[in-house]
C-alpha cells in the first residue's frame, strides 16, 4: 500500500511514489537533466545563438548534484559571460567607427 503524504505546496495528500501533485501539479521529485553528448551540444548551440539564456540555463545545470552537470552549467556561463563582454565590444566598435564617419561627412559638408 502506498503511503500518503502532503504536498508541500498546496496541502493536498498525495502517494509518495508521485513525481507531480494531482491537486496543484507541484514537482515533487526533481529530475536530474541530462549531460549526454546530444544534449551538451543543443546546450552550448543555444548558448551561442541566444547569449542572455545561457546563464539561466547554467544555473540550472549547476545546481544539480553530480560534478558533470556542474562542469556543464559553469562552461554554460563562462560562454556566456564571454560572449557578453565581445557583443558589447563589438557594438561600442561599430557605434564609434559609425560615428566618426557621420562626423567625417558632416564636416565634408560644411556642417
Amino acid at each position: 500500500m502506498d503511503q500518503q503524504i502532503l504536498c508541500p505546496k498546496c496541502q493536498a495528500l498525495i502517494k509518495s511514489t508521485d513525481s507531480y501533485c494531482s491537486n496543484c501539479g507541484y514537482r515533487l521529485i526533481n529530475q536530474p537533466l541530462s549531460t549526454s553528448s546530444p544534449e551538451q551540444f543543443k546546450l552550448i548551440l543555444k548558448t551561442v545563438l541566444l547569449p542572455p539564456f545561457g546563464i539561466y540555463w547554467g544555473l540550472k545545470y549547476v545546481h544539480q548534484t553530480d560534478q558533470v552537470s556542474k562542469r556543464l552549467g559553469y562552461l554554460v556561463i563562462g560562454i556566456t559571460i564571454v560572449e557578453i563582454i565581445w557583443l558589447t565590444y563589438s557594438t561600442i566598435s561599430i557605434m564609434n567607427s559609425m560615428n566618426s564617419l557621420l562626423n567625417n561627412q558632416m564636416q565634408n559638408y560644411g556642417f
